[in-house]
């Protein structure tokens, strides 16, 4: 029931609430994680036969700055092919912080990110 539970969840939405929430309490938060990495299915002993998600983690903070609200995010990637991926990758970091600025009634701000394993295949 908890797997359940656990693997139904949006994220986007909690998020969305959570921002919403300190915009109308005018404060900043750092608190606002999301992540793409599932234990239940990710984490292995042998890790070698996983298929675990490249994009892992993003996270979202709201700036007050002259009197408007602005959302800035940080996009980790656990893995990054940077010859065929990165626009890809680049796309849907800049859109998730579209849609929540969308959402919240955010200006869009800075998208960082960050690489663990960059490389690119010479195939």
């Amino acid at each position: 029931d908890r797997i359940v539970k656990y693997r139904g969840l949006n994220q986007l939405e909690i998020a969305i609430k959570a921002l919403k929430r300190a915009i109308k309490e005018e404060r900043q938060t750092r608190r606002i994680v999301i992540s793409l990495i599932d234990p239940l299915a990710d984490l292995s002993e042998n890790s070698e036969k996983m298929e675990i998600p490249c994009f892992t983690q993003y996270w979202v903070y709201n700036r007050k700055e002259n009197n408007k609200w602005i959302l800035h995010a940080t996009m980790f990637l656990r893995s990054h092919d940077a010859l065929r991926a990165f626009p890809a990758n680049a796309y849907a970091g800049a859109k998730i912080l579209e849609y929540l600025a969308e959402k919240t009634n955010c200006s869009v701000g800075t998208l960082t990110m960050f690489l663990g394993s960059c490389h690119i295949y010479m195939d």
